[in-house]
């Protein structure tokens, strides 16, 4: 048991550590608010994902949305984990399941949001893609 908890946690430190530089965390509305403003003021999309650390669907999609943040330098992806301090966060924004996506245009504000999944994340990621150029 000691050995599969110390896997798990070398796992999600190697997951954290080697992010790629336009991913953020955020765990606080004020925090989301300042992301969604940066992007606004640089003309830069923003993507949310909504994870929590319990949930097995939102492990197996880390590293698709890592490999999204590579793909498109240009955009600020954001983590925004399920925590108890932040309940007001998932709740004003309407996310009433995990993993769940959102995405900010700098002129037109949230223009997608969706539950994730490995099935549809490629489909998530075109609109990424749309909407970034």
């Amino acid at each position: 048991m000691k050995n599969t908890l110390v896997q798990r946690l070398r796992r999600s430190d190697a997951t954290t550590r080697y992010q790629p530089a336009n991913v953020k965390i955020v765990t606080s509305l004020e925090e989301f608010a300042n992301v969604i403003e940066q992007g606004r003021r640089d003309d830069k999309v923003v993507v949310a994902q909504f994870y929590a650390d319990w949930c097995r669907k939102c492990h197996t999609l880390r590293p698709s949305f890592a490999r999204a943040a590579n793909s498109h330098p240009r955009v600020i992806f954001v983590n925004v984990p399920v925590l108890n301090t932040n309940s007001n966060l998932h709740q004003g924004l309407g996310v009433k399941s995990v993993p769940f996506g959102h995405i900010y245009h700098p002129e037109n504000g949230l223009v997608e949001e969706t539950k994730l999944s490995r099935k549809t994340f490629s489909e998530f990621e075109s609109l990424v893609e749309v909407y970034s150029n």
